[in-house]
């Protein structure tokens, strides 16, 4: 059992590497540490990296962000799909995009710059006079709307979770 938890923890430091060659470099001299009684468990471990491997030395280029997240995520989602009478991918997925409840909404502000309303013929005149529009004939506005952002995240996460899905 030690040399188990030994294993696991030696894995763990792959991780630590500053660079995906220098993670692969970690990760080809940990299997190697593998004994051959313990080859059977680790399979599954060996299988993956090697099969994952430019998405897992990814992890090491820039920002060291996983999709832990995102895995999670699916996985509450295919639970609700194999626990769910009648449920198809389409109807989960229409749900998902489309109930109001799990929409992310956010008021947005902006200045826009527009032109003043005036009479035509006095704007074609300044125009024709000075080859281009003048300054003062442009105002700062501000424009208010509300943006959707999609689905939040967090909130259809929740509802999983507690089972309002």
């Amino acid at each position: 059992m030690a040399a188990a938890y030994g294993l696991k923890e030696r894995l763990f430091q792959v991780y630590e590497a500053t660079a995906p060659e220098e993670a692969w470099g970690e990760y080809l001299n940990w299997e190697s540490t593998i004994p051959p009684e313990m080859a059977k468990a680790f399979r599954p471990v060996k299988t993956a990296f090697r099969n994952w491997k430019p998405f897992i030395l990814n992890y090491f280029d820039d920002q060291r962000v996983t999709n832990a997240f995102t895995e999670s995520f699916n996985a509450k989602v295919r639970a609700v799909y194999r626990n769910g009478r009648g449920y198809t991918f389409e109807r989960l997925r229409a749900k998902v995009l489309y109930t109001d409840m799990f929409q992310k909404r956010v008021r947005v502000q902006e200045k826009v710059r527009v032109r003043k309303q005036k009479f035509e013929d006095v704007a074609m005149v300044r125009f024709m006079c000075m080859g281009t529009a003048m300054d003062d004939e442009y105002e700062t506005r501000i424009q208010t709307w509300v943006a959707n952002l999609g689905v939040d995240l967090s909130t259809l996460e929740q509802a999983l979770d507690s089972g309002k899905f």
